[in-house]
């Protein structure tokens, strides 16, 4: 799994000037399935010059987060593992999808669900657990946006979070300090504002946290917006006084 706030940092080193935009590209993608081939739009260049709190980028060029992946042609299968021509599946894992794809249950989930939640589902059908699919789970949340489905893939994302939290061995620190954040805003979108207050002022107590050089300010910011009773979305560029910039 790629960790955003490193593209994030990648991004950031490419001034305006330097960083066209180059047109989108076409790319095959093998099904891992049934082996047929399909092709899928990716942009190759993007420019990222804000970040919600959520950790959902800002494109200068209005390209929308998370990224499209690929569907197969035949079984509605989603392609967000391979890269390209590469299957990651061993055949015990293929052989479990090639079942659950061809259900009436995963075709309902296609038409009714965000890709990243389909993709959460086909993970769990092949042993992934919880606490490693907090991203994806978040990926979801950005698509589900001002909809109805938004506070189940919240919810979702923050058992995740937890699950992570409880067992944090081997996991990079900044990980772990990224969704201890994460645990408190999500709870704050979903109205959860007491458990919100309590994430972050139980943060400011950390040192890690405390002698941050911008973890302080996103937390106080979170603060404010929990006090007002605030569900809303919000960027960096908001704690700032409106200059965009990156978590």
């Amino acid at each position: 799994m790629r960790c955003l706030c490193t593209l994030i940092f990648v991004l950031s080193m490419f001034p305006a000037t330097a960083q066209a935009l180059l047109p989108p590209m076409s790319v095959t993608y093998i099904c891992p399935v049934d082996g047929a081939s399909v092709s899928h739009m990716v942009s190759p260049t993007d420019r990222i010059t804000d970040t919600a709190l959520d950790l959902q980028p800002v494109s200068v060029y209005g390209t929308r987060y998370p990224e499209s992946v690929a569907k197969c042609p035949n079984d509605g299968m989603l392609i967000y593992r391979n890269d390209y021509n590469k299957n990651e599946y061993t055949p015990e894992q293929t052989a479990i999808l090639k079942e659950f794809v061809a259900t009436a249950e995963y075709k309902q989930m296609l038409a009714e669900e965000t890709t990243y939640w389909v993709i959460v589902k086909l993970e769990e059908k092949v042993g992934e657990p919880l606490d490693k699919q907090w991203f994806r789970l978040l990926q979801a949340t950005w698509q589900a946006e001002g909809t109805d489905r938004y506070e189940t893939y919240a919810r979702e994302t923050i058992r995740a979070i937890e699950a992570l939290l409880a067992n944090p061995e081997g996991k990079k620190e900044k990980d772990i300090e990224t969704v201890q954040i994460l645990l408190g805003e999500l709870n704050r979108r979903i109205g959860e504002f007491d458990k919100a207050k309590a994430v972050f002022e139980n943060l400011l107590t950390k040192p890690e946290f405390k002698e941050h050089d911008f973890y302080p300010g996103i937390i106080k910011y979170e603060l404010k917006l929990i006090a007002a009773g605030n569900k809303f979305s919000h960027s960096m560029s908001d704690i700032n006084g409106g200059k965009k910039t990156k978590w």
